[in-house]
C-alpha cells in the first residue's frame, strides 16, 4: 500500500493552473478539478480550444525515465488505434513538461479529454469490446518494444518482488492465529512462484496496464471511450494483467457463475490473442495472488475484518477450482449467463 505525502502533491489554483498552461498553444480559460484518483492531481481546463485534461504528477513518484516510457508507451497506443486519450505536446514538442515552483519541479502532461462515466462491474455487457482491446493492447507492446533499444523493467525483478512482498505478508499472517489459512494460501503462492519462476520468465512480456479495470474505464452507452491512468505500467507477462482484470470482474460478481464470466472474457481475448496452454495454465494463480495482494498488503492487514477474512478465503477456494479445458479445445462462443 502507497503512503503518499500531501507536500507530494501539488495544491492547484486558478493562477498556478494559468502559469502550468503556459507551455501550449491554448488560451486557458478556467479549471475544474478531477475527484477520482489519489495518486496525481489532474484537473480539467476549459480553454479557447475546448477541454483537455492537466494532470501534474506527485513528486517522488516516478524517475524521468518511467514517466516518459509511460507516455510514450500511451502515445503508441493511440496511434495504434486504442481508446486512449492523446497527450498533447507542448510547445518544444515534448510529451512530458516540467515547471519549477519555489523548491520544487513538477512534472505534468495534458492530454484530451474524454466525455464518459466510469465502468461499474455490473455491467458485464462490455466484456467483450473490454477483453478485446486488451488483447489488442498487449499485441502492441510488443510491437512498441520491437521499437526500442532499452528495457526499462525486467521480468526477473518483477517476479522477485513478487515473492518479497509475499514473504513480508506471510511474517504477519503466521503471527496472527486468526489468519493462519490466509498464511498457508500465501506460502503455496510462493511455492509455485519459485518453482515455475524459469517457465513464468519465458511467457509474452511487455509493457501492461495491470489496473484494467474500473475508474480507469471510460465508457458512453454502450462504448468504450477511454482506457486512462497507466500509473501501474510495468513490464510483465500479459496474463498477469489478464489476471488483475478477471480477479475484479469475478471478485465483484462473485455472486454469479464466475466460470461464465471468465469463459465470455477470455473467449473474446483469444479472439484477438491466442493464449498458449502455458499461459492458461498460469491465470489462476496471479488471479490467487492478486486476490491475496491487494486486500492483504502487510501494511495493513490489520485493519481486515472477520467478513473480509471468510471472503478471501471462500474466493481463494472458488479460483482453485477453475478449469480451462474448454479453452484448449473449443473455440466456439461461450453461452451467456
Amino acid at each position: 500500500m502507497r503512503v503518499i505525502k500531501v507536500k507530494d502533491k501539488i495544491k492547484l489554483d486558478d493562477s498556478k493552473a494559468k502559469k502550468f498552461m503556459e507551455l501550449y498553444s491554448l488560451e486557458y480559460y478556467s479549471f475544474k478539478p478531477i475527484s477520482v484518483g489519489i495518486e496525481n492531481t489532474s484537473v480539467i481546463v476549459t480553454t479557447d480550444k475546448g477541454n483537455f485534461v492537466l494532470r501534474i504528477y506527485r513528486r517522488n513518484n516516478k524517475s524521468l525515465i518511467e514517466l516518459r516510457n509511460e507516455l510514450e508507451f500511451m502515445f503508441f497506443l493511440n496511434k495504434s488505434g486504442m481508446p486512449v486519450p492523446k497527450i498533447i505536446r507542448n510547445k518544444n514538442n515534448e510529451l512530458l513538461s516540467r515547471k519549477k515552483e519555489h523548491n520544487n519541479t513538477w512534472n505534468y502532461i495534458l492530454m484530451e479529454f474524454v466525455e464518459g462515466e466510469h465502468l461499474k462491474f455490473g455491467q458485464t455487457n462490455f466484456i467483450p469490446a473490454l477483453a478485446g482491446y486488451q488483447a489488442e493492447m498487449h499485441k502492441v507492446a510488443q510491437e512498441f518494444r520491437k521499437k526500442r533499444d532499452e528495457r526499462f523493467y525486467t521480468l526477473d525483478d518483477e517476479l522477485k518482488n513478487f515473492i518479497t512482498q509475499f514473504k513480508k505478508s506471510n511474517t504477519f499472517l503466521a503471527k496472527n492465529i486468526r489468519s493462519l489459512e490466509i498464511a498457508e494460501i500465501t506460502k503455496e503462492i510462493i511455492k509455485e512462484l519459485k518453482e515455475n519462476f524459469n517457465q513464468l520468465n519465458k511467457l509474452p512480456s511487455g509493457l501492461v496496464h495491470l489496473d484494467y479495470h474500473g475508474t480507469n474505464i471510460l465508457v458512453n452507452r454502450k462504448k468504450v471511450v477511454g482506457i486512462i491512468d497507466f500509473d501501474d505500467l510495468s513490464y510483465q507477462p500479459f496474463i498477469v494483467d489478464l489476471a488483475y482484470s478477471l480477479l475484479w470482474w469475478t471478485y465483484k460478481n462473485r455472486t454469479k457463475n464466475i466460470q461464465i464470466i471468465l469463459n465470455q472474457y477470455l473467449y473474446a481475448y483469444q479472439q484477438g490473442r491466442k493464449l498458449s496452454a502455458e499461459e492458461l495454465d498460469k491465470i489462476v494463480l496471479f488471479m490467487r495472488l492478486r486476490n491475496i495482494a491487494i486486500r492483504f498488503n502487510h501494511v495493513y492487514l490489520k485493519n481486515i475484518t472477520s467478513r473480509e477474512w471468510s471472503e478471501i478465503l471462500d474466493f481463494d477456494k472458488d479460483l482453485k477450482n477453475i478449469t480451462w479445458d474448454f479453452w484448449l479445445t473449443n473455440q466456439l462462443p461461450p453461452k451467456k449467463n
